[in-house]
């Protein structure tokens, strides 16, 4: 079955690029905070050289401990999900707006039951599984309102 993705609801993107980006961020911030533990003091410490007024050298030593490296990394995640979260919300509606001039991507679906590509079988039974659906729901909604 060839269906065409024609819009994209930009809040739901934009909910999974901020998630996605974030994790992966936390993923990777952590596995380099953690090697940088591992270097012990060299990798925990920051040797700027500046220089005075009057042109003489200066080396600075910064040293961080493994709190702040990890407090850091979770606040560049956060900054990450939101930026990602704008880019998603752009992303979606510039999609939105081309695919109503280009009509959008074509997608081959899979049938789950027998797992064919073109599969004409199972359509009128997933069509008879959804009317059973809308079916039972009215039903619960029956006695719901019948317990009221």
């Amino acid at each position: 079955m060839t269906h065409a993705l024609v819009r994209i609801k930009p809040l739901s993107l934009a909910k999974l690029y901020a998630v996605f980006s974030g994790l992966i961020t936390i993923i990777v911030g952590l596995i380099m905070d953690a090697f940088i533990v591992l270097m012990g003091s060299q990798g925990l410490t920051l040797t700027l050289q500046m220089y005075t007024e009057t042109g003489q050298p200066v080396v600075q030593n910064i040293m961080f401990n493994p709190t702040e490296m990890l407090l850091f990394t979770f606040v560049v995640a956060v900054i990450v999900m939101i930026v990602s979260f704008f880019y998603g919300l752009l992303l979606a509606l510039l999609y939105n707006v081309s695919s109503g001039i280009a009509g959008g991507v074509k997608l081959d679906l899979v049938c789950d039951e027998c797992e064919k590509m073109y599969c004409t079988n199972c359509e009128p039974n997933i069509v008879k599984m959804g009317e059973a659906k809308k079916e039972e729901m009215k039903m619960k909604a029956k006695k719901k309102m019948a317990k009221k």
